[in-house]
């Protein structure tokens, strides 16, 4: 335990040293801009450069940039003097935020396969595998990983090349630090909005990571119980109605009739009860892209934000006009949301007499950015993939009751909103007509399927419209406004309540805290941390990774923790991007494979170049069929017996000679 806490600490110092001293070498050239940005825009840069390089030249060991960076960081800070007063409030905020974030991730370490945690982090993984982008997809060999918006996997992938740190623990730092990110760039806006003022500031992250919505204080007063998903999640009470107070009644005169009466498959249908805010991701065990685009939507507020200001600039600029293109890249969900407000906002700054400190000077750097960004947009944007566009069923309109729940923090700041409307910015005004605008767009059209919309569309409008009017309301002197923002700050704290009650409770009793790589769930395991073992002597080999699914089974995670590959593996993760037809004929003959009816086993191994056959023990492979695969292929590969005292088979075939002699001391 003192092992696993102390390499957390060095990891979160050294992290938080190279980004310090990112900001600091960021104000140090652009005095003039927000000190905020400079905590973005650095990483931001080495990310787009380091894959615009990998593009043509592979760099699969980055840790002796990490010398460079940190000592160069190092003697900025402490030789040269480069860090100035103007980076005290963002660097303690920074700070914070990322120490809350890295201790809510070193609490709940565990990557699951429950969910989308393993197949976020197979996208690490594919980008861990070296080799000239785009990879080879680690699920999908040898296909090319290219059609989906993965740009913060690649991100993460960088802080473990340079950390030189397995993924699960790159994962799970990188989590933090974009949970981190999300923070600055809402209290950057609102130090803007707010007119500097340093309580609003450290209010909005605190108000960021509680993940509070409108229905918290509403659960408090109807639950009985307090649960990690119930602060954004209302499915909970109407599904346990009985267990409740009697104003869930209110929300079930109001549901569509196919949820009056509803169960977890119904709601699992409708998807009209959730909604998931900026900070919700700090919680979740996902490393989901959904996290970049709330990052991306709040950078959208604070360029709004320093638009509107008189002095010259030049970030605001080229942020603008990047970050939809960014949106593609990395959460394209967001895409709508942020080209509304940057792209409009841009023209409108221009309307209003705003100009950049020097033309040229922005034209060059747009230019240099949108060519580092081009090569993954270009792979993304030329996707044959096409998606379902279609006018939203009038059933599946969001009930009024719910959205007045769930959204009363946004439509009470918007009606104050209009009550100041002389007063508001250019910009905020934008962002007031945004927000109707996408909440009809997001009710009316349905693209792919109603869950992605309101779970994500929801969101990122959400935290748009909240954190640009939160710092504004909040400065207000009506009475009204300082009881409005006293509501929202306490249903913060019920909502921050219920998540870290749920984290101490429920999580951490069943994991080993620290234990950052996130695979606690199966090296805890006996059979499984053996195969863990034995599949850990190859890296970058491609394994038979036991029956097929279509998603959310277990036995794809050993080779995705230890860096390895799949033949076949969850077959919804390709159809994302375009393969699914591949993926569904590579899962039949996987399965076939497995259930003996595949002619030829060993010669299909040796076809598909497969280095191992995973035995699960959770695929009950009777005996019978273990023994007729052994004689089957027990002429190139070796089988290696995991069972123990387990009650189901477990073990792997190896290609002989592939496991070296620390693998021969595991047979």
């Amino acid at each position: 335990m003192i092992l696993l806490l102390l390499q957390a600490f060095f990891l979160w110092a050294i992290v938080s040293v190279l980004m310090v001293g990112g900001a600091a070498v960021f104000h140090r050239y652009f005095p003039e801009e927000s000190p905020w940005f400079g905590f973005i825009v650095p990483p931001l840069a080495l990310v787009l450069l380091l894959n615009f390089i990998e593009h043509a030249v592979a760099v699969p060991k980055m840790v002796f940039l990490l010398p460079v960076l940190g000592g160069g960081a190092i003697w900025l800070l402490g030789v040269k003097g480069w860090f100035k007063p103007a980076l005290w409030l963002p660097t303690g905020v920074f700070l914070v935020a990322f120490a809350f974030t890295f201790a809510v991730r070193c609490a709940t370490p565990n990557i699951a396969y429950t969910s989308d945690g393993i197949s976020d982090l197979n996208m690490v993984n594919t980008y861990f595998q070296g080799g000239t982008l785009p990879p080879v997809d680690a699920w999908l060999p040898p296909y090319p990983f290219e059609w989906y918006y993965g740009l913060q996997h690649y991100a993460a992938s960088v802080v473990g090349r340079l950390l030189d740190v397995r993924v699960g623990v790159a994962t799970n730092v990188s989590h933090a630090l974009l949970s981190a990110l999300i923070c600055m760039a809402g209290a950057g806006a609102a130090h803007r909005i707010s007119g500097g003022r340093t309580w609003v500031t450290l209010t909005v992250p605190f108000l960021i990571e509680s993940s509070f919505t409108g229905s918290s204080l509403y659960l408090l007063t109807t639950m009985k119980s307090l649960e990690v998903w119930l602060p954004f999640d209302l499915s909970d009470g109407v599904i346990h109605r009985p267990e409740n107070l009697a104003l869930w009644d209110l929300l079930k005169w109001d549901l569509r009739p196919a949820v009056h009466d509803a169960t977890l498959e119904t709601i699992g249908q409708s998807r009209i009860l959730r909604l998931q805010v900026p900070g919700f991701w700090t919680w979740r065990d996902e490393y989901h892209a959904n996290a970049s685009g709330h990052l991306l939507s709040l950078l959208s507020v604070l360029v709004v934000a320093e638009l509107t200001h008189v002095r010259r600039t030049l970030w605001p600029w080229v942020l603008g006009a990047i970050i939809p293109l960014l949106a593609i890249c990395a959460s394209a969900w967001a895409l709508p949301i942020t080209m509304l407000v940057c792209w409009v906002a841009l023209p409108l700054a221009w309307f209003h007499g705003r100009r950049p400190v020097a033309s040229g000077l922005t034209a060059l750097v747009l230019t240099i950015a949108v060519a580092l960004i081009w090569p993954y947009f270009y792979a993304i944007s030329s996707s044959p993939l096409s998606l379902e566009i279609t006018w939203t069923d009038p059933a599946l309109y969001v009930p009024m009751f719910e959205f007045l729940i769930q959204w009363w923090p946004v439509w009470t700041l918007w009606i104050c909103g209009w009550v100041y409307w002389r007063e508001l910015s250019f910009g905020l005004r934008w962002i007031m007509f945004v927000a109707p605008i996408m909440l009809i767009f997001i009710d009316l059209v349905t693209i792919e399927s109603r869950y992605n919309m309101v779970e994500k569309m929801w969101g990122y409008t959400w935290g748009v419209t909240f954190y640009a009017l939160f710092p504004f309301v909040a400065t207000r002197p009506l009475g009204v406004c300082r009881l409005l923002v006293m509501a929202l700050i306490i249903s913060a704290c019920v909502s921050l309540y219920a998540f870290s009650w749920s984290v101490i409770h429920w999580d951490m009793p069943n994991v080993r805290v620290f234990h950052l790589n996130g695979d606690d769930y199966l090296a805890t395991d006996k059979q499984k941390r053996k195969i863990m073992d034995v599949i850990n002597q190859t890296k970058g080999a491609t394994y038979l990774s036991g029956k097929s699914a279509w998603c959310y089974n277990e036995s794809p995670a050993p080779m995705v923790f230890t860096g390895n590959r799949c033949y076949s593996a969850w077959c919804f993760y390709e159809s994302r991007v375009n393969y699914e037809s591949e993926a569904l004929r590579r899962s039949d003959l996987n399965n076939h494979f497995y259930d003996g009816t595949l002619p030829n086993r060993l010669r299909f191994l040796q076809d598909n170049r497969i280095t191992g056959v995973l035995i699960w023990p959770g695929d009950e492979i009777t005996d019978e069929a273990l023994e007729a695969l052994r004689k089957d292929i027990d002429s190139a590969y070796e089988y290696i017996d995991c069972k123990g005292d387990g009650e189901h088979n477990a073990g792997m075939f190896m290609l002989r000679g592939s496991v070296g002699q620390a693998g021969a001391a595991l047979r």
